[in-house]
């Protein structure tokens, strides 16, 4: 799910939600820098990015885990947690 949130003058941002199954953990982990979440069953967190930089983004899911690579880096990147506060800055 992405949704467009306010902005910064002159940058449209987005925001992309990753979630683990209601039934199994998973392991977030955000590269090149190797950031890691680990979300409880039913948990979800936000990456925030300029809409511009969704050309270089690479979402990867297997058993147990999702990789999300950001491209450029460094970039403009949040980690917000499931009530939008901010978790880190990628």
């Amino acid at each position: 799910m992405a949704r467009v949130t306010s902005a910064s003058p002159g940058a449209l941002m987005v925001d992309i939600k990753l979630s683990a199954s209601l039934d199994e953990p998973i392991e977030v982990c955000f590269e090149p820098i190797s950031t890691t979440f680990n979300l409880d069953p039913g948990e979800s967190i936000y990456l925030r990015l300029e809409s511009a930089d969704l050309a270089g983004l690479e979402i990867v899911h297997w058993s147990g885990s999702i990789a999300v690579w950001v491209n450029p880096y460094p970039g403009n990147y949040s980690v917000l947690g499931g009530d939008k506060e901010i978790l880190d800055e990628l």
